[in-house]
């Protein structure tokens, strides 16, 4: 059934027309409430021509041939507790970047093929290379939060089906506090993760270490995850010497973490290392956050 606010669908935003006040059967926090969502999604989203009831078919045999933007040779289950998908910038209007919406357009797919509810956990809070989004209220609209309204606009996905994370300012981080916030506490263990080609095996690794610094040191096998990595097509959204470019920061980044996690032989070790030496987590570095550092004008039109 599709869910509705209020009486009307979120579906419509989509569509191109957008009501210009929350109902009036509503009362008066709940009409605050909807009308702070309404001016998120409403800025944040593009029109779209597209048919968003069908998703792109992208060959036919298993399941990855009804995933939008994802290889039909990608094998994707139907029995997944969570489904983490990657946030990865945003535009200065608010909107979401091409690469973000196709990994948001395949994680819808893929809750839509599963078996029991799944929940789609959107992962970011924003990123220390560009300043923050702001609402009219002046407060910060987190990248997460952004991935959750597409969603919702797109695909009319009930909002209780969605969780975000909203601690996370760069891939490790992701990693991080998607097992920390989510999994582990949910006791989750089979789990797909949906980003781009060019920031999968960053992200495979990270994902698959810190699960292994994560399972139970009994070795009962409690603790065992089933990984499913779902990469995302980036072809045509860049132009090349911006793919390489980040591609070329990736595989340096994914240097950098290999030389840390050889200091790292649990997740108490893991938990240590992010919140007293990461740019982004430590408060001995947070006179740090915002800089740019290494990254140039060609990896910034990446993020």
């Amino acid at each position: 059934m599709r869910t509705t606010w209020g009486g009307f669908s979120p579906r419509i935003f989509a569509a191109g027309t957008f009501p210009y006040s929350p109902p009036s059967s509503l009362n008066l926090r709940q009409r605050h409430v909807v009308s702070h969502s309404l001016e998120i999604i409403k800025r944040g989203l593009k029109s779209r021509s597209r048919n968003y009831s069908q998703p792109r078919q992208n060959g036919n045999g298993n399941g990855a041939s009804k995933v939008s933007w994802v290889d039909p040779s990608v094998e994707i289950r139907n029995k997944y507790e969570g489904i983490f998908v990657l946030a990865g910038g945003f535009l200065s209007d608010g909107g979401l970047p091409a690469w973000v919406e196709r990994r948001l357009d395949a994680s819808a797919d893929v809750q839509r093929l599963q078996e029991r509810n799944c929940p789609i956990v959107c992962l970011g809070g924003g990123t220390p290379h560009k300043p923050p989004i702001l609402d009219s209220r002046g407060f910060v609209v987190h990248e997460s939060t952004m991935c959750s309204n597409y969603l919702i606009a797109n695909y009319s996905i009930n909002p209780w089906s969605i969780l975000k994370e909203v601690s996370s300012y760069d891939t490790v981080g992701n990693a991080y506090f998607g097992l920390a916030i989510h999994a582990l506490p949910a006791k989750w263990r089979k789990i797909a993760v949906i980003t781009s080609d060019f920031h999968m095996p960053r992200s495979r690794a990270l994902f698959e270490d810190m699960c292994r610094l994560a399972e139970d040191p009994s070795g009962n096998g409690n603790n065992g995850f089933q990984l499913d990595f779902i990469p995302v097509s980036d072809k045509g959204i860049f132009q090349e010497e911006v793919l390489e470019a980040r591609k070329s920061r990736e595989a340096q980044s994914l240097a950098t973490w290999k030389t840390d996690l050889e200091k790292l032989k649990s997740f108490t070790d893991l938990h240590n290392w992010l919140h007293e030496t990461h740019l982004c987590y430590s408060v001995s570095r947070q006179s740090q956050f915002g800089r740019q550092g290494g990254v140039d004008d060609l990896v910034l039109n990446s993020y």
